[in-house]
């Protein structure tokens, strides 16, 4: 092999091996907070609403369900504030809708004789959620 060909190869492994670091150091950070940016963060004026079926997959009216509201603001970032529990009645079509001034997450549960407990737990990432609730 000669010297041109052995230096050509020692600048292509070396460019790779800068090209590694740099990867590990300044972009894969950067991808890892971005990829969990959303974490531990409130979303400002939070719309949710969605509809409430029963076991036919039919929309149910007058049927209350238990909103519990929670966000970090206030506290250390990491754990839940909050716990705010609003109770929800659909319409005639059986549709609900609420608002929050803040949120990062939701707790939807239902109590009504005739249908088993039932509970959903979202994240909330964005202001706008549809969020279904099916009873069983």
């Amino acid at each position: 092999m000669s010297t041109n060909t052995r230096n050509k190869i020692m600048i292509i492994v070396i460019s790779l091996i800068a090209l590694g670091l740099a990867v590990y150091y300044l972009i894969f950070p950067t991808m890892i907070k971005n990829l969990f940016s959303f974490t531990n963060k409130d979303v400002n004026n939070v719309n949710i609403e969605g509809y409430v079926y029963d076991q036919n997959k039919k929309t149910v009216e007058n049927y209350t369900l238990y909103i519990t509201n929670y966000y970090y603001e206030g506290g250390d970032g990491e754990s839940y504030m909050g716990g705010e529990k609003t109770p929800v009645l659909t319409n005639e079509n059986g549709h609900y809708s609420i608002h929050f001034d803040k949120s990062c997450n939701v707790q939807i549960d239902n109590v009504k004789e005739g249908y088993s407990k039932s509970l959903i737990v979202q994240d909330i990432t964005k202001p706008t959620n549809k969020i279904d609730f099916h009873l069983k």
